[in-house]
């Protein structure tokens, strides 16, 4: 009878042994995944760094300019008026 007892711990062992170590597993691979996806993260904010946000500067400068000659543009085409 105690040989029996002693083969069931040791059962119950081994799936907690082994429930324990999948578990860790997956907390390692989820672990890399999150590792390996904010390393992409990373590259992308990179090339939006230092291509897209001096193009969007860029347009900025541009529509203030377009802004302002219109402006200028529209002081001289318009007629005086008369007070």
């Amino acid at each position: 009878m105690k040989f029996v007892v002693s083969v069931q711990n040791l059962f119950i062992r081994r799936r907690l042994i082994a429930a324990f170590s999948l578990l860790t597993v997956f907390v390692v691979g989820l672990g890399l995944l999150a590792l390996f996806s904010t390393q992409r993260m990373r590259a992308q904010s990179l090339e939006v760094e230092t291509n897209w946000l001096p193009s969007i500067c860029a347009l900025g400068e541009i529509d203030t300019v377009t802004a302002r000659i219109s402006a200028v543009v529209l002081t001289h085409i318009r007629p005086p008026t008369r007070s």
